[in-house]
């Protein structure tokens, strides 16, 4: 492995300070609209924060592992790392608040919008809680058709 020059340090650091900056700002953005018409519910928020994190670490590892060719070096986790810190301290109140004025303003049906999503939601997710709801009325088929086979070869070893 060939030694890294300072000058293709600092422009790896700089580059991963960028990329921290945009999950910063991807972050606030995603804050902003998530509560630009109301607290969201908890369920939602979680997904959502699931989501976003999942897609900011597949951005991270992209830079990390494609990019720089699986070559991990300390500065990259700094530079991902400062890059949001300065992001947060500096530029994240103001932005914020552009961000939802911004979608009060493009967005002014909000609340029709998240009545259509929370329809939508409705029709998607029971057939998507199917299976776990047959697997658990499985289980409990199997297990009284347990008890009741072997139940009464152990029934003399309970004191009722």
């Amino acid at each position: 492995m060939a030694p890294v020059l300072l000058l293709e340090q600092l422009a790896l650091f700089l580059e991963a300070l960028a990329l921290g900056f945009a999950i910063g700002l991807g972050y606030d953005f995603y804050r902003a609209f998530c509560f630009y018409r109301g607290r969201p519910p908890a369920a939602a928020l979680f997904l959502g924060d699931c989501l976003f994190w999942l897609l900011a670490t597949g951005a991270s590892l992209i830079y990390l592992l494609l990019y720089r060719w699986g070559q991990l070096y300390f500065y990259s986790y700094a530079g991902l790392a400062l890059g949001a810190l300065i992001y947060f301290s500096l530029l994240s109140g103001f932005l914020r608040r552009w961000w939802s004025k911004l979608l009060r303003v493009l967005f002014p049906f909000g609340g029709r919008l998240k009545a259509a999503g929370l329809r939508l939601a409705g029709l998607l997710l029971p057939p998507l809680a199917w299976p776990g709801k047959l697997a658990v009325r499985g289980g409990a088929l199997l297990g009284q058709a347990f008890y009741r086979g072997w139940g009464r070869i152990f029934s003399g070893w309970r004191r009722n």
